[in-house]
This record gives C-alpha cells, sequence and structure tokens, in this order.
C-alpha cells in the first residue's frame, strides 16, 4: 500500500534513486519527491530537491512546502523575499507560528514594523495565535502610512 501516494508518484521517487533511472527534476516532480525524501530520510534527495525549488517563484505555498519538509534552502529564500516585503506578506506569515524558532528570527522586525517603539519578549504560541491578526494589521496599515507620508512630502503645493 502506498498509503494515498500513486504508483507514478512512487516510480518517479524509485527512478530518482537510482543514476542511471535519474530524470531531470520539474517543479512538480520536486514537490513530489521532497515529500517522499523527508518521509524517507533519503538527505541527498531532498537536498536536491531543495535546491531545483530555489529556481521556482516565492509564495506562502512554497514556504509552507519548505518548513513541512525540512528545505532549509527554499525556507531562508522565501522567508528573505517575504520578510523584505513585510507589508505584503505578514498574512502569510502566520504559518510561522507553527515554527517559533525561525518566526523569533523574525520578531524585531515584525515588532518594529507594527509600530511598538520596543521589542517585547516572544510570546507563547497561544499568545501568538490570538494577536497575529492585530500584529499584521498593525505592520500594514503603518506601511500604508508611511506611504501616504511620502506623497505628502512629494506633493507640490
Amino acid at each position: 500500500r502506498l498509503q494515498g501516494r500513486t504508483k507514478g508518484d512512487f516510480q518517479t521517487f524509485y527512478n530518482s534513486l537510482m543514476i542511471h533511472t535519474q530524470e531531470d527534476l520539474t517543479s512538480e516532480t520536486a514537490l513530489v519527491l521532497s515529500e517522499w525524501a523527508s518521509d524517507y530520510d533519503v538527505a541527498g534527495l531532498r537536498h536536491r530537491c531543495d535546491l531545483f525549488m530555489m529556481s521556482l517563484p516565492v509564495d506562502a505555498a512554497a514556504l509552507q512546502h519548505g518548513l513541512k519538509y525540512g528545505l532549509e534552502n527554499r525556507v531562508k529564500q522565501c522567508l528573505d523575499f517575504m520578510v523584505g516585503k513585510l507589508p505584503t506578506f505578514i498574512g502569510d506569515l502566520r504559518v510561522l507560528i507553527r515554527h517559533p524558532d525561525v518566526l523569533k528570527e523574525h520578531w524585531a522586525l515584525i515588532c518594529e514594523q507594527a509600530g511598538l517603539s520596543y521589542t517585547p519578549a516572544f510570546p507563547p504560541r497561544e499568545h501568538l495565535e490570538s494577536m497575529w491578526d492585530f500584529v499584521a494589521s498593525a505592520v500594514r496599515l503603518l506601511s500604508r502610512l508611511d506611504h501616504l507620508e511620502k506623497l505628502l512630502d512629494n506633493a507640490v503645493y
């Protein structure tokens, strides 16, 4: 039994383990194979998928997949991009609540962009769950206010 997986996915996984039957990765096969590689602890294949996925677009699904299957390079790539555009992606970063060690690395910046003049201690997960929407709204609102201030500064009267 393949437990919810297809025979074709198994064949792709099996072929990827053999040098003479390895195929080039595609966005679809990299997603499938990274799951199998994580489930069966095939570090070399997981790393190969991780590096390949760095050529794909960054979005919330990419971050979630990277976190779930231990794709360190992909997670870092997604976070660097998303944190760099925090007001746009703050809602998508909610997934980090389940990964407090990762979220903790970005906590000071999130608090700063939410308008806090100091960085409070990193809260427990249950507090993060209840306060995330408030923090995300503050980040988005302050970004809009900054944009408005810049427009007003450049306005001709």
